[in-house]
This record gives C-alpha cells, structure tokens and sequence, in this order.
C-alpha cells in the first residue's frame, strides 16, 4: 500500500512539473513574430527597447499612418539596455525620413525574435529539447521502478 502511496504522489508532482520543464524548453528554442508592434521613436540616436532579446533576419519599419516602409535613418539591432540584452530601434540622421520629421512619432515595426531566455546557440537549442525527453524517461523510470520492482510484481 505504500508503494502505491508513494507511487501516486510521484507521478502528481512529475505531471506538476513536467509541463513547466516544457514550457521553459519552448522559450529557450522557439522564435517569435512581432506583426505591425507600434513603437514611439525617441530623439535622435536614442535607443527604444523593443519585445525579445535576440533578432532573427531583417526588421521591416512602417510609417504609421501612411503605411511606407521606411528605408533609411532608422535602424533595428540588438543592444543592451540596463545589462540586458534587447532589440533597439534608433532614430538616425537629422531625424527625418522622407520629408517627414519621425522624432517622437510612432512607426509599425515587423520582427521576428528570440524571447528573453531564447538559447542564441543552435547547439544549446538542439540539446534543450532533449532535457523534455529525460525528464519523461525519468517519470517511467520511476513509475516502473515503484510500481513493479517495488510491489514485488515481478517475483
């Protein structure tokens, strides 16, 4: 009776655990999309911190009303802000893009990002997801070891 005990507890705190171990898996290697994400440029050459800590491909910068891709004096990178990683838009030149004086307006940015936690790595990303496969390997192994080695199942 007690190995069952024990046996249930374990498994309740293993399916507890479990989909966290996942989630966190999940973050560390998947990207994702920021569509149309409306940012407030600053000054020029002030930085403004974007969602994401890593920067995947080419960012695409819209005029907020009109819709026009801006192609010049604003650049999207990774920079650091208060000792984090983060992705930056900065406002460059003399503050205008076309004709039109961008300096605390709001532009349309599409990006696709690495989430704070994301593994820059491919190999530190290839190997997280193993650590979903042994926690599960680790849940049977202990179902299998309580539930039959020890009620005796197997005498």
């Amino acid at each position: 009776m007690g190995s069952i005990i024990l046996l249930f507890i374990g498994v309740i705190v293993a399916f507890a655990l479990l989909p966290s171990i996942a989630n966190g898996v999940d973050t560390m290697v998947s990207t994702r999309n920021a569509v149309n994400s409306s940012v407030t440029l600053s000054t020029v050459g002030v930085a403004v911190d974007m969602t994401g800590m890593e920067l995947i491909g080419d960012a695409t910068v819209l005029n907020a009303t009109t819709g026009e891709t801006l192609a010049s004096n604003v650049t999207v990178a990774e920079g650091l802000s208060d000792g984090q990683k983060t992705i930056q838009i900065t406002l460059g030149g003399d503050g205008t893009i076309e004709g039109h004086n961008y300096t605390d307006n709001a532009v349309f940015v599409t990006y696709e990002y690495g989430a704070d936690g994301y593994a820059d790595d491919a190999g530190t990303r290839g190997i997280a997801n193993t650590i979903v496969i042994f926690s599960a390997l680790g849940l049977l192994g202990f179902v299998v070891y309580y539930a039959i080695g020890k009620a005796g199942w197997l005498k």
